[in-house]
């Protein structure tokens, strides 16, 4: 347990938390059901210490016994210790009895929150938290995985027309808003490689002219999810779109790797995009490891499922985005 959750749940026990820190408390125990049992644990482990002290206080004091009521036990000192002994005894054991219950409670609660509430009400909180995540992410690198043969391909230049670079086993960057690179291999390992700075968009086949476009989105059609405007390039939009549109549901299984699942399926109000889409992410930092894009329309082409899954997240460098940084400084270059 980290220090500020452990200071967080004394100011609970304490009565001492502020608004924002009991929410910080409560997004920190539905992160995990790890976070949960501590939680439990402690503030059962804060009852029976209480009620300890109580069951202390007690013995401290002595019940008086009228004479005129209970002449022997006032005459008889050891029958007067006995007396008080034993209601002092069924009063502590009545302390530890209510406050285990109580606690207990609280912990089939939290079990039964994790079970049953934490799918349904608690997948929209995660998933702004993991928006908040994305906006703070280093670089992060996806290699895309077409699960059906209809890999399909964006529209391209005369120069290598009839080929078809495969998004099967390309490679996908993103960094802030519309910055990507998205990387494709011919069936020989040359490279067709597209992308954005955010502001420009770029395209650079295997030989001949290096296109460039003051459209940022003009040369993303291969993306993954780009025909349909779920396409993790501007993941920002893109999560949100997944609240407008899809009904959320947080699993309350975790992988061995600390991932927790989310799936996303279309509402039938919606308009486009894939009928289920399936987050795995880090329940600490929020960071996404795996997305499923599944049922993908088809009137474009394209493969109808799709997943990606991250290989790398670190800084590339400020230029990487930049088209200068996939071709030779000799390449011709066309501003369209």
């Amino acid at each position: 347990m980290s220090a500020s959750a452990t200071d967080l749940i004394h100011g609970y026990l304490d009565e001492t938390l502020t608004a924002e820190q009991q929410v910080e408390l409560a997004n920190w125990i539905k992160a995990s059901p790890e976070h949960a049992r501590q939680f439990s644990e402690t503030v059962l482990l804060h009852d029976r210490l209480r009620a300890e002290m109580l069951a202390g206080e007690e013995l401290l004091v002595t019940p008086s016994v009228s004479e005129g009521q209970h002449g022997g036990a006032a005459s008889n000192p050891s029958l007067t210790r006995r007396v008080a002994s034993g209601d002092t005894s069924r009063a502590r054991r009545t302390v530890l009895a209510l406050s285990t219950a109580l606690c207990l409670t609280l912990v089939v609660g939290l079990i039964f929150w994790q079970s049953v509430s934490s799918p349904v009400l608690a997948a929209s909180d995660e998933l702004q938290r993991i928006i908040q995540a994305s906006e703070a992410a280093l670089d992060r690198t996806y290699v895309v995985m077409a699960l059906d043969e209809n890999v399909g391909s964006e529209a391209l230049p005369s120069t290598v027309r009839g080929a078809k670079p495969s998004v099967d086993g390309a490679l996908l960057h993103v960094r802030g808003p519309n910055q990507y690179v998205l990387v494709r291999y011919f069936a020989d390992g040359t490279e067709f490689i597209t992308g954005s700075d955010g502001t420009t968009a770029w395209s650079v086949p295997p030989r001949g002219r290096v296109r460039v476009s003051s459209d940022a989105t003009r040369f993303r059609g291969a993306v993954p999810g780009q025909q349909q405007a779920i396409h993790f390039i501007d993941m920002r939009n893109s999560l949100n779109q997944l609240q407008e549109s899809y009904e959320l549901e947080l699993s309350p299984e975790m992988t061995p790797e600390g991932w927790r699942r989310m799936n996303a399926t279309r509402k039938t109000t919606a308009n486009g995009g894939p009928k289920q889409v399936t987050l795995w992410y880090d329940v600490q930092s929020g960071t996404i490891h795996r997305m499923l894009l599944e049922r993908l329309p088809q009137a474009r082409g394209g493969p109808r499922n799709v997943l990606l899954e991250l290989t790398d997240e670190r800084n590339l460098g400020p230029a990487y985005f930049e088209h200068t940084s996939h071709h030779d400084i000799n390449r011709e270059v066309i501003e369209e």
